[in-house]
């Protein structure tokens, strides 16, 4: 005999550990994993009402991981700050089951140079999902997608490029080791 809740089960094991990634992705660390078994609670909770269960999680993700950075940058977030700044360390700051290989620290690191709304962009077209997807999932117009991912991409370029750069090659602004002619 089915419930109004028939599906979650299955929804919550594949997307769980989508939720949790996309939540790393765009600055939440330790916090990603508590953050995303709250969403789901609240899924659960409108089961019932919800036309696209998917998009509605990650938007309430997304306002969770807003206010988490504001509060975050604010400093009122002591205990993560203290966490993150080293004074109070806990065994594993990855949640489990995101295992995070070298190459993908780097763009998490990158990731976090960006303003939160490209995050978001980036964070979810990484996971594959189409731009009007996104702008679902974010409410924006599909173009504010596409120009965010733009800037987003160039800002990535930016630091990848620099990061990456050969020791005494030139850099864009001219500033690398002058050449001497006879």
């Amino acid at each position: 005999m089915g419930t109004i809740h028939d599906g979650f089960d299955e929804l919550y094991r594949q997307f769980f550990p989508q939720l949790v990634a996309y939540l790393v992705k765009i600055g939440m660390g330790h916090e990603a994993e508590d953050a995303a078994q709250e969403t789901m609670g609240l899924v659960y909770l409108g089961w019932d009402t919800l036309d696209h269960p998917t998009r509605w999680a990650y938007r309430v993700a997304s306002r969770t991981a807003s206010r988490a950075l504001h509060r975050r940058r604010v400093g009122q977030d002591k205990v993560a700050l203290s966490v993150e700044g080293g004074w109070c360390p806990i065994a594993d700051p990855e949640p489990d089951g995101v295992l995070v290989k070298e190459s993908e620290q780097e763009l998490l690191d990158l990731l976090r140079t960006l303003p939160v709304q490209q995050r978001k962009v980036m964070a979810l077209h990484l996971d594959g999902h189409p731009d009007e997807e996104i702008a679902a999932i974010l409410q924006v117009r599909t173009g504010t997608v596409r120009s965010h991912r733009r800037h987003a991409l160039n800002s990535l370029r930016t630091s990848f490029t620099a990061a990456h750069r050969p020791a005494g090659e030139q850099n864009e602004e001219g500033s690398g080791p002058e050449e001497r002619r006879s």
